[in-house]
């Protein structure tokens, strides 16, 4: 059921990471996070910003 599934932990404070994940998100399909809400939004990676990076992420 879970076959070709990935996972990874992403420490957001670190600029080289967010650059990372950016990078990584321009490729994927789904986006599950577990922050409090608006934390994505500061971090420049809100709605708005992810889909600009990547129109079908879900």
């Amino acid at each position: 059921m879970n076959a070709g599934k990935r996972s990874i932990s992403v420490d957001l404070r670190d600029a080289r990471a967010l650059d990372w994940l950016r990078n990584q998100l321009a490729g994927a399909d789904v986006l599950i996070q577990n922050l409090r809400a608006g934390v994505l939004e500061e971090l420049g990676l809100g709605a708005d910003a992810v889909r600009a990076l990547n129109p079908r992420l879900i």
